[in-house]
């Protein structure tokens, strides 16, 4: 939209780098706006810093692509990172959704499914225009071929990290929807394993799993103890307690 405006106040004999000027003003003009809103003091100040963020991480894109585009031979580079700037911009715009929404830092919330499906429907769209763009077997691929790997991924970058709080209740690990930690692993059984808290400490358990699970690298074949740090290795993933 500033391109547009930026446009409509230049006249095209004014020439492609006044244009760009102009919307370097307007895109800078609008972080400045931004960061100044994000520096009153409010409970809104870090939705708005992410906002600011967002804008300038766009204008550097937009503008680097511009400056691409007045070099001779570097059109499709200047493409390039043109359409990056959408994408840069929207993470830290999904942040700033996030941080207003539930006003905390973290991405990933498993007990949030609004935010959770949210985040998985930013990272799709980000991967398809980013198969769209390079090109290759992927993209000429039918749709219901690439969508479930392109939705395994989402998951696969939403779920790293995952932080789960423990309490008093048992925690079941496994690919069931009521899992308390639901795993988007092919590796793992419905119902996989789950952590128990006895003693003031937590024992895991294996419940009857097809592939086993693992805890610094043993085999579980019953009740057994975890301390902190050691891993727990379920098909491909990997979890570890922590304080």
């Amino acid at each position: 939209m500033l391109a547009d405006l930026a446009t409509a106040l230049v006249p095209a004999a004014g020439g492609t780098a006044v244009r760009l000027g102009v919307h370097a003003a307007l895109l800078l003009g609008t972080a400045r706006v931004l960061r100044w809103r994000a520096r009153v003091p409010s409970a809104e100040q870090g939705v708005w810093g992410r906002v600011a963020r967002a804008v300038l991480a766009f204008a550097a894109c937009s503008l680097l692509g511009g400056a691409l585009a007045l070099v001779p031979g570097a059109d499709a580079a200047a493409s390039l990172v043109r359409a990056a700037a959408p994408l840069v911009a929207a993470a830290l715009l999904y942040g700033a959704l996030v941080r207003w929404n539930r006003h905390s830092d973290s991405l990933v919330d498993p007990n949030d499914s609004l935010n959770g499906s949210s985040a998985v429907l930013v990272v799709v769209a980000m991967l398809e225009v980013g198969i769209h763009l390079h090109g290759g077997d992927l993209s000429r691929a039918p749709w219901w071929q690439v969508q479930p790997l392109v939705v395994q991924a989402a998951l696969a970058v939403i779920l790293t990290g995952t932080t789960v709080t423990l309490g008093d209740a048992p925690v079941t690990l496994g690919r069931a929807d009521d899992s308390t930690l639901v795993l988007t692993d092919d590796y793992a059984s419905t119902r996989h394993a789950r952590l128990v808290p006895g003693g003031g400490t937590w024992v895991l358990e294996d419940l009857g799993s097809t592939n086993g699970t693992y805890l610094g690298g043993s085999k579980v074949s019953r009740p057994t103890p975890v301390p902190l740090g050691q891993q727990i290795k379920i098909g491909k993933t990997v979890l570890e307690l922590r304080r």
